[in-house]
């Protein structure tokens, strides 16, 4: 309900003030923020509201070959009971000065029962993660299959982020964040806006609705931020150095990296791909206009790594359009 409310509130919203725009980005962030729990937090919930109930001694969280995850012992006590949370690798045990009653077992059983399908839902390996982000990988799929101006546009992105993030030796959690990132940076060009960058020229009605694709992007990506570091990449990767960007205006590097690396690669992309009412530079022409745009567009340092990158680059993107023409 938060995120579908955002949504109307962004599309719709007449008022087209950045700061307005701002204040309901942040006001629904934090909205979304609260309801975020990791599952450390949620085993620490779940066991302090285990002995507010039930008034134990101390409760430990175990894995199934007992390494220790989490507890909260307040004096010592004999262990009464041992709980196994269902299709988790964990267990619990319950510690007493007093055996457990028949209620308080049935009440921990179903706070454990819940706890079960809460923890499976959590990460990454969960099937619901996993179909989420296959929708949302399909979906950027059939965005750029509705424009033969944008085939293969994310995978462009994709391999010039990735390449850059590594010439900056990041870390291998960034570097898949970047990579995911890049994937899905236009999610947010739902319905028609696709079709708007198609063309030559644009009236101040369409350019705010193009502006607000990194936004609904945003939202789209956030039911899965907290195990996919990616949301600033998908909010942000139209900010410049400058501060000339958007939606916020970001300046410098108040521009979160990695949502800076993929604009480069969107930018790079977008230089070199053809479109309706103009041909595509070369890699070459490509590099020299990013030299141009220097501490304008993007940071130097981000533009260095780029360049000692560039060789790289050109050879994924040529291997691409070899593997692309022999599926035709």
């Amino acid at each position: 309900n938060i995120m579908l409310s955002y949504y109307e509130k962004t599309m719709l919203t007449k008022n087209s003030d950045e700061e307005n725009n701002e204040n309901i980005e942040t006001q629904t962030s934090l909205a979304l923020m609260k309801l975020h729990i990791d599952k450390t937090q949620f085993f620490q919930f779940l066991i302090s509201l285990i002995l507010q109930a039930t008034d134990a001694k101390g409760v430990r969280l175990l894995t199934k070959d007992d390494k220790l995850v989490f507890e909260n012992i307040k004096e010592s006590a004999p262990l009464q009971k041992t709980f196994y949370i269902r299709n988790t690798p964990y267990k619990l045990e319950f510690y007493d000065t007093t055996p457990l009653d028949f209620e308080h077992i049935n009440q921990i059983g179903s706070f454990i029962d819940l706890s079960g399908s809460y923890v499976m839902n959590i990460d990454s390996s969960s099937e619901m993660v996993k179909n989420y982000l296959n929708l949302l990988k399909l979906t950027n799929q059939a965005l750029e299959l509705k424009s033969p101006y944008y085939k293969n546009h994310s995978k462009i992105v994709q391999i010039v982020s990735v390449e850059i993030a590594k010439s900056l030796f990041l870390s291998q959690e960034d570097i898949e964040a970047v990579s995911l990132g890049a994937e899905l940076h236009d999610i947010g060009m739902v319905g028609d806006l696709t079709s708007l960058l198609e063309k030559n020229t644009l009236e101040n009605r369409e350019i705010d609705l193009i502006k607000k694709h990194p936004l609904i992007g945003g939202i789209m990506v956030e039911p899965i931020s907290h195990i996919y570091n990616i949301t600033d990449i998908i909010k942000y990767h139209h900010e410049r150095f400058d501060g000339k960007g958007y939606p916020f205006g970001l300046e410098g590097f108040k521009i979160p990296l990695n949502a800076h690396i993929v604009a480069l690669g969107e930018f790079y992309a977008g230089l070199t791909s053809d479109r309706a009412y103009r041909k595509g530079k070369t890699h070459e022409e490509a590099i020299e206009e990013i030299k141009k745009v220097s501490n304008i567009f993007f940071d130097e340092s981000l533009i260095k790594g780029f360049l000692d990158v560039s060789n790289s680059i050109k050879i994924k993107l040529e291997k691409l359009k070899i593997e692309e023409n022999d599926e035709k």
